[in-house]
């Protein structure tokens, strides 16, 4: 779900510093206020302007406005961050137990095979167990980092955050507009065990790499920017978006 803003305070001279849970559920409570409205006749985007405050994770320049905020949709971003851990831990939790019950039957004569079978059982209920654990922390974990997981889209730079931003730690990937190329939408969609959804590409003028499925870019001089994680309807909304403020930046550019 794209969450969108209208901030009631205007500060850019912002620190760098991450958005706390009280900070994003107080995002939330703001209200549900379109970013832009579509205007059907002409098929033309009109922007309103989202004031930025000091929750930001990143300074906004003077002559800068950000005319986008959006979220990678909650459930898809669990799932699939939960399901990685899950069917990893699982697949060699497996090959464990195969390997020890082999064993425990294969020297059955000499602890006896009631022996073996205890043992057996009490391997894989450790397993399960450790199985259940694994998934439960790395769904709490995920619940948690998806707090940072935003997307900013202003009248200069596309901008995701990707974590805890700090002094220290600046978790932002940052691609200023004149720069965007292509912009593309990707299904992810591996297999139902993986829904990763559809991820929003924004290619680089110079780049000349290439990119590998989770949309890092390697070789180029330039990186990719992936977007991952939404519904189509997010996808489609922010590309669009997206598109609409590259062109004002590189007008010259010539588009496939």
């Amino acid at each position: 779900m794209i969450f969108r803003y209208f901030y009631s305070k205007v500060n850019v001279n912002l620190s760098l510093k991450g958005v706390t849970v009280e900070q994003q559920n107080n995002l939330e409570n703001l209200g549900n206020v379109p970013n832009a409205v579509a205007d059907g006749s002409k098929g033309n985007i009109v922007i309103k302007e989202i004031p930025a405050t000091a929750d930001l994770p990143f300074t906004v320049e003077k002559d800068e406005k950000i005319v986008y905020y959006a979220k990678p949709d909650k459930d898809i971003y669990v799932h699939n961050l939960t399901s990685s851990v899950k069917y990893v831990v699982g697949i060699a939790l497996l090959v464990v137990v195969v390997l020890i019950v082999g064993f425990l039957l294969f020297i059955n004569p000499v602890i006896g095979l009631d022996n073996a079978i205890i043992y057996s059982v009490i391997v894989i209920i450790v397993a399960l167990l450790i199985e259940f654990l694994a998934t439960y922390f790395a769904k709490k974990s995920a619940l948690f980092g998806y707090q940072y997981q935003n997307y900013w889209i202003t009248t200069k730079r596309l901008i995701r955050q990707v974590g805890i931003t700090t002094v220290v730690s600046q978790a932002l990937d940052v691609m200023p507009l004149d720069t965007v190329s292509e912009v593309e939408i990707r299904d992810l969609h591996l297999s139902k065990m993986f829904q990763e959804g559809w991820t929003v590409i924004a290619h680089p003028i110079a780049f000349t790499g290439y990119m590998s499925s989770s949309g890092q870019a390697y070789g180029g001089q330039s990186l990719i920017r992936a977007f991952p994680h939404m519904t189509k309807e997010q996808a489609e909304e922010f590309k669009k978006y997206l598109v609409y403020e590259r062109d004002l930046n590189n007008p010259n550019l010539v588009k496939s």
